[in-house]
């Protein structure tokens, strides 16, 4: 079994670029990769994960998910799944967007600065990011401290 989590913060005019992958060489084997980017610069991001067809019993997981924080911020991100075996479980979603107008507002009409509002949402997203470590309880601990 392996897993991969990544929590980063691109800051602007930095740039990113990760390119993670994965081959099921053997059956009953297990990946999964939880990739989170808080972005004011320029992130690229790809993984591959590939079973080919002698190999069964295999499951492959991707999660992407990058929050835009400037106007000038940009995020390339591509998951792949090459899968060449029907007799696997296999998932992918990759998500890039800005802040919620929504968000922003609701968090604005109760008397938060914009700013303030924009660090509360990245918060929110960092312990999202955080909830879905596999030991939680051990890297929580870590970030309060």
């Amino acid at each position: 079994e392996s897993n991969i989590f990544i929590l980063n913060k691109v800051q602007p005019k930095q740039l990113r670029d990760d390119f993670i992958e994965f081959e099921h060489s053997h059956s009953n084997t297990k990946s999964d990769v939880k990739y989170f980017s808080i972005n004011g610069g320029k992130s690229v991001s790809q993984v591959n994960s590939f079973i080919p067809s002698d190999v069964i019993d295999c499951e492959t997981h991707q999660h992407l998910k990058h929050i835009l924080t400037e106007d000038k911020a940009q995020s390339y991100s591509k998951p792949n799944l090459m899968i060449k075996n029907p007799n696997v479980i296999a998932s992918h979603g990759n998500s890039i967007g800005s802040y919620s107008d929504d968000e922003i507002f609701y968090l604005m009409q109760r008397g938060i600065a914009l700013e303030h509002a924009k660090q509360i949402i990245q918060n929110g997203i960092i312990n999202q990011a955080l909830e879905s470590h596999p030991d939680y309880e051990l890297v929580k601990g870590y970030f309060n401290e």
